[in-house]
């Protein structure tokens, strides 16, 4: 794998957030597993094909991703956000969700529209792919900075926006 791979969510890797083991990391008490402990669990799962074979969406990459972050930077993956992209940015009222006050988070809906909230230990399986909350304002200062560059220069946006054709399509 690479992380191009990886970033362009054309790894091969299985979506692992229904897997047993992952379910028992989301229940157990706060502050249990890390994401070096998904990155273990997703390693064991088989391929479903070969990296840049073909594009299929896995919340598996954006764990590793952030798993990196975290290797690369000695830091947290939040910590690391935090620091790296959200503070120079000046983006403030994003924060990992099991970092804000539950009560202050709008309730959920799953596919099928039953109601939905957080699990009790979010951090270890969902920092990097989805573990984020943010206001509507946050979010609208997050899209004017990857746009005005203060996220992403030119080219690395550039980059990100590249569109490359796979294998089968």
């Amino acid at each position: 794998l690479t992380i191009r791979t990886l970033l362009r969510q054309a790894s091969g890797l299985p979506e692992f957030i229904t897997l047993p083991e992952v379910l028992k990391i989301d229940t157990a008490p706060r502050g249990t597993g890390s994401l070096a402990d998904t990155v273990a669990i997703i390693a064991k799962q088989p391929r479903r094909f070969a990296p840049g074979a073909r594009f299929s969406y896995s919340n598996s990459n954006y764990t590793i991703l952030a798993r990196i972050a975290e290797i690369v930077t000695g830091l947290s993956f939040d910590e690391a956000l935090r620091t790296i992209v959200l503070e120079p940015a000046a983006i403030e009222g994003v924060a990992a969700c099991d970092q804000i006050d539950p009560a202050e988070l709008v309730p959920g809906h799953d596919a099928r529209g039953a109601g939905w909230s957080l699990p009790p230990n979010l951090t270890p399986n969902y920092s990097g792919n989805g573990g984020l909350c943010a206001s509507a304002d946050a979010l609208a200062r997050w899209t004017r900075a990857l746009w005005s560059h203060r996220i992403l220069d030119a080219a690395q946006k550039a980059e990100m926006l590249k569109v490359e054709p796979v294998a089968h399509g």
